[in-house]
């Protein structure tokens, strides 16, 4: 079974103990950033300011459906914010490190997706088919009433 010796410190003017200045890896990767972790406590300190960028992305998701042209894009859209939330729900443990973050990016997931699928369906119900090409006509009308 192999033994781990402490490290050797050099103390006053003994100096020929190898090579000390080599750094230790990172035991685990994840306390590398502690970027997640800022994130999380502001995120834990905001409190009911949260709520207004839940609509916010609700409204991105409508507007993203206006902005992509095609149903496979809506799809794909659809797909990646569940991904991320089903990403972020099954890969950040809830009693973890950032349970604030993994909240945050599920239902910001779930938003995002339901904000394209709102716009999809009300535009299949409701909404008439698109011209296929830019038209002009000429109409010849005659005003029936007037109200003033």
């Amino acid at each position: 079974m192999a033994t781990q010796d402490a490290p050797v410190v050099p103390v006053g003017e003994d100096t020929d103990c190898g090579d000390v200045a080599v750094q230790r890896r990172w035991r685990r990767a994840l306390h590398l950033s502690s970027v997640t972790a800022q994130i999380d406590s502001f995120l834990a300190n905001s409190g009911f300011d949260r709520g207004p960028w839940l609509a916010v992305v609700f409204a991105a998701g409508i507007a993203l459906w206006f902005v992509l042209d095609t149903p496979w894009q809506w799809c794909a859209a659809i797909g990646v914010s569940t991904l991320v939330a089903v990403a972020a729900a099954s890969l950040i443990p809830a009693d973890g490190r950032t349970p604030e973050l993994r909240k945050a990016l599920v239902v910001l997931g779930i938003l995002l997706a339901a904000g394209i699928l709102l716009v999809w369906a009300r535009s299949a119900i409701v909404g008439a088919e698109p011209l296929p090409y830019p038209q002009v006509h000429q109409i010849d009308a005659r005003i029936l009433q007037r109200e003033e």
